[in-house]
């Protein structure tokens, strides 16, 4: 659990509850399948514990014994066998365990595991299930291939990134950002890589511009990235790298071993880490869920979002 407490995956949704910000619905994807499961199951337990404060667990309470000892109460857990399709009758055995009754204030969690396995007919159901959650309900679909789920599901869903850490040591630094910022998509990864180093400097040096705008407590500077989003061919996709580099620079922080190029670059002392990352991440996945989920004007929802952004970083 300890592991888990640390990984910033685990943060941000800790963070984005103590907000006021809680999902009805979570995808987590990416390599690290171990971690996914960890996070979601150690969120699950923090969410069905009754006496939790100030982001921590009671440890004695109902659920919290039960969680220690291996089962989530009013949870359904499927999808276990990463080679089984996952058949629409166990979606509609979901339906009807988030049909039911719970008690005032509790959550009715759902874990579907290896999620890229659910069968076409069942992804529909699992759609309706989506776009009309149960009060109190919280869906995790964790999968090493978010590509192989429809892009409808995928918006109905916050998104988190699970990559195998540590990237940095095993790579070098240039490759270790590529990667953070492609989500380990090998074939992106390649691609950048092959380009030449200037045109790659100059990819990099547009997306750590950005970077130093978010941690500059800067309001014009960050009204300029809002309107450089608001331009763009995706500014969904273009925050999803940024909060890709940003989870790097945290992991790294964790593992001791800081991306010194980057640092330098975003003039940010690795003591900061802890106290402005994490909370910039936090408004850049509410502004991406809101990009997606809204049919507003895209330039107000993201000049909003930079606005909370400087009103982390203070």
């Amino acid at each position: 659990m300890n592991q888990v407490v640390k990984s910033p995956q685990y943060h941000m949704l800790i963070t984005s509850y103590l907000a006021g910000y809680n999902s009805h619905a979570y995808l987590f994807h990416g390599p690290d399948t171990q971690t996914q499961y960890a996070v979601a199951y150690a969120y699950a337990h923090f969410l069905s514990c009754t006496d939790k404060k100030e982001g921590e667990v009671c440890g004695t309470c109902p659920a919290c014994r039960a969680a220690i000892e291996g089962q989530i109460l009013y949870s359904e857990i499927i999808g276990e066998d990463p080679n089984e399709s996952i058949k629409i009758e166990a979606i509609h055995e979901i339906q009807r365990f988030l049909s039911l009754k719970q008690a005032e204030g509790s959550f009715k969690i759902v874990i579907i595991r290896n999620s890229q396995q659910i069968a076409r007919e069942a992804r529909e159901v699992l759609l309706k299930t989506l776009e009309e959650p149960s009060p109190g309900s919280v869906i995790f679909l964790l999968t090493t291939d978010r590509n192989a789920l429809t892009k409808t599901i995928l918006s109905r869903c916050q998104s988190l990134y699970f990559p195998v850490y540590p990237v940095i040591g095993i790579v070098d630094e240039e490759e270790a950002f590529w990667r953070a910022v492609y989500r380990d998509n090998e074939a992106l990864v390649k691609e950048v890589m092959s380009i030449t180093a200037k045109k790659r400097e100059g990819k990099k040096d547009i997306l750590l511009s950005r970077l130093a705008s978010l941690v500059s407590n800067d309001e014009y500077r960050l009204m300029l990235v809002a309107y450089d989003l608001s331009t763009g061919d995706d500014a969904v996709e273009e925050i999803r790298q940024l909060i890709g580099v940003l989870g790097m620079l945290w992991q790294g922080s964790l593992l001791k071993k800081p991306v010194s190029g980057v640092f330098k670059t975003l003039q940010l002392e690795e003591k900061n880490i802890y106290d402005i990352i994490p909370r910039v991440i936090t408004v850049l996945i509410e502004t991406q869920q809101k990009l997606v989920s809204t049919a507003g004007n895209q330039r107000l929802i993201l000049e909003s979002g930079m606005l909370q952004v400087s009103g982390t970083v203070r």
